[in-house]
């Protein structure tokens, strides 16, 4: 058996043969040979098995494999081979990459009876020598830390400085020695010829993190700190171009958990002035200027093409998450616009969150518009989708304390003619339209509103819902004041044809506030009934008014007591009389006593009609008649245009279908 030791006591060298212009791939290898007992196997003919692998002598890459047959040993037990020489059994041995700058082991297998049950020797690194194969193919040596191959060249190095003999980064640039006429520490001046199928970016960064970061990975992160009265930029990007789309700045994040933010800006610590975490400018656009562009394209999840967060500490300042301001002589100026494109989840154009103050205001959205004679709108949300849901504005409210959160709010005053909270408009040609939805559901609360009014006006008309056309109820109605109607019907399902017909009744209508008792009862061998009503009858009801109808037989009937302690007597001038018998009495509880309807009362409004046109007068006769809430002209022209989809689409589609 042979013994496992090698004795590597000559050398790896390159084998430089002839006087050729090519170098030879090849490395001679010398090696001493023993038996178990350690003795010399001298003048023997052996087989020798060679590997290479990268990385690792046992779990690295088999990178090349080669046998060498009928090798003699001389008479002390040496042999040279030149391996690269053999019979070649896998790889191959000149394209293995001695630059990859990753460890490289051979391996020795040997068999001195000559044959292919190789005995395996060992393994040793490939320390300096053959790494100068790499040499034939480098045109300059004089910096091994930097590889040129081709028109490329690189560092290997980890960490590389400029200007910083500590680097901590992979380039690591530091310039103290910024003046007025050096303003830049790094300058990069790119031109591109493509024909636009594709990005071109003088600027291109991919960080690939693929472990748990818990403060966040960021592919740029850009810090500017000064003391002077002029702007602080972390990043500032401008494009100056002909093309149909240039972009200053533009950040692309790709994640599968967590969050990924394609450009965060974060500002803080100014003590005087404006902190802006993220400032966009644009102007002189004849198509359209955009300052700040947020896309998204997300196919589960949640989808924000803008996202702001203001965070401060000031009691006295406000802090805004995303602030717009738009002012132009042009047909439309948007201060924030939002728009979102997606097929699942939750899309949302632009979403508005405030959280955390205890003593002031919390606004989400905050809308403030003034100054147009057509039309000023705070706040306008509009929506054109094929999704289950479209929502022009959302409005939700989280709260922790006992205190009251608005989804939606709104507030109007100072005008003369008409001033509306919230306006609703629905204009569509689905299957449900609604101008204003309102939806509640309970999560161990004790009241729940889909919709709630109020009113508290002094003077005037003012009511807590005003409805001009049909009001569909589906649940119960309660009503804790009066009704008035111009008249009342049931309303049900025909019982002889419940699928094509309805069944109405008209309500029986009085002056007075009066409730219907009625039964059946019958006299004894005497001729006498006593009826029993309710045990709140006496308490509810005066002025009791009687009706008595004998069944079966002529006869007469009378009340012979009229009601008291809850019952009243009848009398038969005949025994064992069936009588029908209905007591009608005025309603006596606390609420009617001050409610009593007055049958006749003057109008406040002269010269109005609740039905103008049953008297041949116009609309604007009625009571409560007020213009209609009715989209502007202009609004109805960018609807008819999709003026927005117009101007935002091109965007959309080719930022959002190209991919790196």
């Amino acid at each position: 058996m042979i013994k496992k030791q090698l004795l590597m006591a000559l050398f790896f060298a390159i084998t430089f043969l002839g006087y050729s212009q090519s170098t030879p791939e090849l490395i001679n290898y010398q090696s001493v040979i023993r038996d178990a007992s350690n003795n010399v196997l001298a003048n023997s003919t052996i087989s020798v098995k060679f590997e290479i692998k990268q990385n690792d002598p046992t779990s690295g890459t088999l990178v090349f494999s080669e046998s060498h047959t009928s090798v003699t040993t001389n008479g002390y037990g040496m042999f040279n081979l030149q391996i690269g020489g053999g019979a070649t059994l896998s790889g191959d041995f000149t394209t293995i990459g001695w630059d990859d700058y990753e460890p490289y082991y051979l391996l020795t297998y040997v068999d001195i009876a000559g044959g292919t049950a190789y005995t395996y020797m060992g393994a040793n690194q490939f320390l300096s020598v053959p790494y100068a194969l790499h040499a034939q193919t480098a045109e300059s040596i004089t910096d091994p830390n930097w590889v040129k191959v081709g028109d490329k060249q690189y560092s290997a190095l980890p960490m590389v400085g400029i200007g910083n003999n500590d680097p901590t980064v992979a380039l690591d640039i530091k310039d103290e020695t910024l003046n007025d006429t050096k303003a830049s520490a790094l300058k990069i001046v790119a031109k591109s010829t493509a024909s636009g199928s594709t990005w071109t970016d003088a600027v291109s960064v991919t960080l690939d993190s693929n472990i748990n970061t818990p403060n966040g990975a960021s592919a740029v992160y850009a810090e500017s700190t000064g003391t002077n009265a002029g702007y602080n930029r972390g990043v500032w990007g401008e494009a100056l171009g002909s093309s149909v789309t240039n972009r200053g700045v533009q950040g692309v994040a790709r994640g599968v958990e967590g969050s990924s933010y394609g450009t965060v800006g974060y500002a803080q610590d100014a003590s005087a002035g404006i902190n802006f975490g993220a400032a966009g400018y644009a102007s002189n656009g004849n198509g359209g200027s955009v300052g700040v562009y947020g896309n998204t394209n997300t196919t589960d999840g949640l989808a924000y093409g803008v996202y702001g967060v203001a965070n401060g500490v000031l009691p006295l300042s406000y802090n805004t998450g995303v602030y717009g301001k738009a002012e132009g002589g042009g047909t439309g100026n948007i201060g924030v616009s939002g728009y979102t494109i997606g097929v699942a989840g939750e899309n949302i154009g632009t979403q508005g969150r405030a959280l955390g103050s205890t003593t002031g205001v919390n606004l989400g959205v905050k809308g403030t518009a003034n100054g147009a004679v057509s039309e000023n709108d705070g706040l306008l949300g509009e929506t054109t989708g094929n999704a289950n849901y479209n929502v022009g504005v959302y409005g939700s409210a989280s709260g922790i304390n006992d205190k009251i959160n608005h989804g939606l709010e709104g507030y109007a005053d100072q005008s003369t003619t008409t001033n509306i909270g919230v306006v609703g408009n629905s204009v569509g040609s689905g299957v449900d339209n609604y101008g204003v939805k309102g939806f509640s559901f309970g999560l161990g609360g004790t009241n729940y509103y889909g919709v709630y009014g109020e009113t508290s006006a002094s003077g005037g008309n003012y009511f807590a819902g005003y409805f001009k056309g049909d009001v569909n109820i589906t649940g119960n109605l309660n009503v804790l004041g009066n009704i008035s109607k111009g008249g009342g019907t049931f309303k049900i399902d025909h019982p002889e044809d419940p699928a094509n017909k309805y069944l109405v009744h008209s309500f029986v209508e009085s002056p007075e506030m009066m409730n219907v008792y009625n039964g059946n009862t019958k006299t004894d061998a005497n001729g006498f009934s006593t009826v029993e009503l309710p045990s709140y009858f006496d308490k509810a009801n005066k002025e009791c008014r009687y009706q008595l109808t004998v069944i079966g037989v002529f006869a007469q009937a009378i009340i012979k007591k009229k009601v008291s302690g809850n019952t009243f007597v009848i009398q038969t001038n005949q025994p064992n009389v069936e009588v029908s018998w209905q007591v009608t009495g005025i309603r006596a509880d606390k609420w009617a006593n001050e409610n009593r309807v007055v049958p006749e009362l003057e109008k406040k409004k002269k010269g109005t009609y609740l039905h103008p046109e049953l008297f041949g007068q116009p609309k604007e006769k009625t009571e409560h008649y007020h213009e209609p809430t009715k989209l502007s002209k202009e609004r109805k022209e960018k609807r008819k245009s999709k003026v927005y989809d117009d101007e935002l689409g091109d965007l959309n589609s080719e930022s959002g279908n190209k991919k790196r």
